[in-house]
């Protein structure tokens, strides 16, 4: 996913008063303000930058938490925004309403030049209106292809939603796109019409969407995946519904009915590379379960798979289903299974041990299987199912709360030694006897003189 770190930084400024470089030629900079008490001098100091910066292609700027940020003030139309290729701004906790956000497209229709944008504007109290007014600015950035939006607990119901997602699909280039609508009101209709919307967007290659928490009646009838087939082009879809789904009237959860209608068309995705799926805090169960991985083993060329079902009512049944399902997928180098808080058992690890010995190109695993039933035995077949796949380099491996003892943990991590390739390790083993056991496991990786870093 996109992130702000993800700029490269030339320099990060944090009302330092350390304001002595030359910024002619400065092309990226990054202006951290968050949670600051800024005052006029620091407000003038900014603006002598941002003026100076003549070759400027890059800006990232955090306010987080300033609370008295006024977005028609002198700070961001100082930018020399008609040069920015890259804008990141994060301006999130604050008290910005639609006023605000008007005031904010003032700004973005100065960035002719703008092929990236990340707005991040999380709770605030942007409603309907901010998000129709935010849609409208959007339009006239025609040249975006790759756009990060945030806007969860800003109240957004059916109306902003849809209108603001059908300003977005009108930017033909788009090719990156990443919407964050956490914990906002829409239901039914206002995710109807961004699927509906999303599906234009012909040249678009990498989608996530976070949809938890709104008012969705029947998750089921709502078939998210399969609208999304017509973009043909599709390489890495990312989908978060985790969490209780607040109907209008109780309280539901996804279950095993409405985890296959969600994820139905995933096989059709024959170019899809990097999958994230996290559906945590639900009800899917050992049919859900298998429906899913149904569709995810058709993928044979996705290389990143993501899969966060902790918090359900998965079972051995469950978690074989997910062994098999990875077993076909040959081309899988990275596999991250967060499963923890389930009803997983030493069967079940067997099994999910046994298809990840399959995935022979595997580099990176992360495993979580806290507060599980997993056994000694368990623990060892999931073991030596790890051995085998001797690309490992990275893994990452939690068992907290479960039925394994000390020499349980030893003996996994003997196992693990005999992944010759491997270079950073990660057990999380708390429990009782947990620094007896970090100690044996500890001398036993000085043994091997393998592990470049090892955390225990």
């Amino acid at each position: 996913m996109k992130s702000f770190n993800r700029l490269n930084t030339i320099v990060s400024i944090k009302l330092s008063k350390m304001f002595s470089l030359t910024y002619q030629k400065l092309s990226v900079l990054s202006l951290n303000l968050q949670e600051q008490q800024i005052d006029n001098e620091d407000i003038e100091e900014i603006i002598s930058v941002l003026i100076s910066s003549n070759d400027l292609s890059s800006l990232e700027i955090q306010l987080q938490s300033i609370y008295t940020i006024n977005l028609d003030g002198n700070l961001l139309d100082k930018a020399k925004c008609q040069d920015l290729c890259t804008l990141a701004l994060d301006l999130s906790d604050n008290k910005i309403n639609s006023a605000g956000i008007q005031h904010l497209g003032t700004l973005l229709q100065s960035c002719f030049n703008l092929t990236d944008l990340t707005l991040l504007l999380n709770n605030n109290n942007i409603q309907d209106q901010g998000a129709i007014i935010l849609g409208k600015e959007l339009q006239h950035l025609d040249g975006i292809k790759y756009l990060t939006i945030e806007l969860s607990q800003t109240q957004l119901g059916n109306r902003g939603i849809s209108s603001l997602v059908t300003s977005i699909a009108s930017i033909a280039p788009l090719l990156y796109l990443a919407l964050n609508f956490n914990s906002n009101l829409f239901g039914n209709s206002g995710l109807h019409s961004m699927i509906d919307s999303i599906k234009n967007l012909s040249m678009l290659n990498t989608l996530s969407l976070s949809l938890s928490n709104n008012k969705i009646a029947n998750i089921s009838s709502c078939n998210i995946i399969s609208t999304l087939t017509k973009n043909n082009k599709l390489m890495s879809i990312s989908l978060k519904l985790s969490s209780v789904l607040t109907n209008l009237m109780r309280k539901s959860r996804i279950n095993s009915n409405d985890i296959y209608s969600i994820c139905q068309g995933i096989c059709r995705f024959f170019n899809l590379n990097n999958l994230y799926l996290s559906f945590s805090q639900n009800q899917i169960g050992n049919q859900g379960l298998q429906e899913l991985c149904s569709q995810i083993s058709c993928c044979q060329n996705l290389q990143n798979l993501y899969l966060n079902l902790s918090q359900n009512q998965i079972e051995n049944k469950g978690i074989s289903s997910i062994g098999q399902g990875i077993a076909q997928i040959i081309n899988l180098s990275q596999l991250n299974l967060l499963l923890s808080n389930n009803k997983i058992e030493s069967d079940g690890a067997k099994d999910l041990g046994q298809g990840i010995a399959q995935c022979s190109n595997l580099k990176k695993l992360t495993i979580n299987l806290n507060d599980n039933q997993i056994k000694d035995q368990g623990l060892q077949s999931l073991g030596q199912g790890i051995q085998q796949c001797q690309n490992i380099e990275f893994l990452s491996i939690s068992t907290i709360n479960n039925i394994v003892s000390p020499p349980g943990y030893y003996n996994f991590s003997k196992q693990i030694m005999n992944c010759t390739n491997l270079t950073f390790l990660i057990m999380k083993i708390f429990q009782l006897k947990a620094n007896q056991v970090s100690q044996q496991i500890t001398g036993l990786i000085y043994k091997t003189q393998k592990l470049i870093q090892f955390y225990i």
